[in-house]
């Protein structure tokens, strides 16, 4: 629903309310675009978030002892992998679910797998003086 507004007037799917978003996007077979993507996003954020903090929070208490700061700082060193880590899925999901039929008819993504292969082909190739900064778009 926030995406629409940026599509020009013929192209926005014009959604009245939530439940008129999920009928729109299960009728044009939407709703599970980039639920392999989301998967992975999610369970790596919360298996590195975790196994991060409790391995800064471990050694920042055999190095200092029991202060306050333990907690603060491996919250943050583990909050900031798991950006890392799930910023790419959260593109390949994000464009997965934006994505609009070719003049052709045809959708430029056959997947979620298909999408991160054609962003790194096509956006993040060195050759073309670019880098992996599509991947990491809105971090």
């Amino acid at each position: 629903m926030q995406v629409d507004e940026m599509y020009p007037e013929q192209g926005r799917r014009n959604y009245k309310s939530f439940i008129d978003g999920l009928v729109k996007v299960s009728e044009e077979g939407a709703l599970f675009r980039g639920a392999i993507a989301n998967g992975l996003k999610l369970g790596g954020m919360v298996s590195i978030a975790s196994g991060c903090m409790d391995y800064m929070k471990e050694n920042m208490f055999y190095w200092f002892g029991p202060i306050s700061a333990n907690r603060i700082v491996g919250t943050a060193a583990g909050v900031t992998a798991a950006m890392l880590f799930s910023l790419p899925f959260d593109a390949v999901m994000t464009r997965m679910h934006t994505m609009r039929p070719l003049p052709n008819g045809v959708y430029p993504y056959s997947g979620s797998f298909d999408c991160l292969v054609k962003m790194l082909k096509f956006e993040c190739n060195f050759e073309k003086q670019s880098n992996m900064g599509a991947l990491y778009s809105g971090g």
